[in-house]
């Protein structure tokens, strides 16, 4: 489970966010009807959906860089570390702004801290727990994966 910074009164959109300094993955679940849309997003305009949107929704944001190691790439060249670190870093920062955002306008959030035993997700995985195929990409998968582990989510339909 994440860590729980929300009110306990139930919301009709929860949306998961694998942050990314180009297009963020977004899995936006629609607690009334059970539809899971699946897209990414560029940050000022998940900024604005957030936003707009604030009244009604729970934020989980995959927030890795709370777990105490976070690079996992020891045989890379010291100069592909380096671009892979900083390309981490700036990613993590757009999670750390999201999360600041929420926090700042009284928006439910849970940083979601990926945890052993939940791997990344395969497209074949997340067909297999919602039932159907899908199609998805890392990005996506990961902002499931983060409402999946986070909240008490029923997918009926992905769209």
């Amino acid at each position: 489970m994440g860590e729980k910074i929300y009110d306990s009164m139930k919301k009709d959109i929860y949306i998961g966010i694998d942050p990314d300094i180009s297009k963020s993955g977004v899995a936006i679940y629609n607690a009334e009807n059970g539809e899971m849309y699946l897209k990414t997003m560029d940050f000022f305009n998940l900024m604005n959906y957030i936003l707009v949107n604030s009244k009604n929704i729970i934020v989980c944001i995959e927030s890795g860089y709370l777990n105490r190691k976070v690079n996992f790439h020891r045989n890379s060249s010291k100069h592909v570390a380096e671009k892979i670190a900083m390309a981490t870093g700036v990613n993590h920062a757009v999670g750390i702004l999201l999360y600041q955002l929420c926090e700042k306008n009284n928006i439910d959030v849970i940083r979601y801290v990926p945890k052993k035993g939940q791997a990344k997700m395969s497209a074949d995985d997340m067909s297999n727990i919602v039932g159907t195929k899908i199609k998805s990409n890392p990005e996506t998968r990961d902002a499931f994966r983060a409402l999946f582990y986070s909240l008490p989510i029923k997918v009926k339909t992905i769209c």
